[in-house]
């Protein structure tokens, strides 16, 4: 009876212990400390929910590791994106309004109809991302990498250039930045 006992006790303990070491991630290098999310934790809510995208809303993902995530239909808005490595990542019709994507690398991004109004990207690496009919409304591109971007009817009204200056309609980003097109 009392062998039956501990049985049930050492039997009990033991799946107290794998219950509780699922919740125990270990943290990725290129993962920042204070990040609300890590990239194998974006990635799982990515496959549970792949066609509405996922609604991230003023999450804190600062040096994420998020290099080739697909992200279409995300809601990102104002959210702390800083120092993120989204290289080579989907952010088709994405929302990322109001954030912080400063020191980020969105380098051969797919940015195609992303709302980025009122982002900060101030020293942001965009170079040959694809930001065609992109809304960039009043955001900050101060010291940012334009070269290779690809611009086509992106929507740029009060956006801050990389060298301070507020963008007017006409100016030639190829000439002044080395971006691929004009808006």
């Amino acid at each position: 009876m009392k062998t039956s006992k501990y049985l049930s006790l050492t039997v009990g303990i033991t799946l107290i212990l794998i219950f509780i070491s699922n919740f125990i991630q270990p943290v990725s290098v290129a993962q920042a400390p204070n990040s609300d999310l890590t990239r194998n934790e974006l990635i799982k809510l990515i496959a549970i929910a792949p066609e509405q995208g996922l609604n991230l809303r003023g999450v804190n993902l600062s040096g994420v590791d998020g290099r080739g995530l697909d992200l279409t239909n995300a809601v990102l808005t104002a959210s702390d994106l800083s120092n993120v490595d989204f290289s080579t990542t989907v952010l088709v019709d994405t929302v990322v309004a109001i954030a912080n994507l400063s020191n980020s690398d969105l380098s051969d991004a797919i940015l195609f109809n992303a709302t980025l109004d009122r982002a900060n990207l101030e020293g942001a690496n965009l170079q040959n991302a694809y930001l065609g009919e992109a809304y960039l409304e009043n955001a900050n591109l101060l010291g940012a990498n334009l070269n290779g971007a690809i611009l086509l009817d992106a929507y740029l009204i009060g956006v801050i250039l990389p060298d301070g200056s507020t963008y007017q309609d006409g100016d030639d980003l190829v000439a002044r930045f080395g971006t691929a097109t004009n808006p």
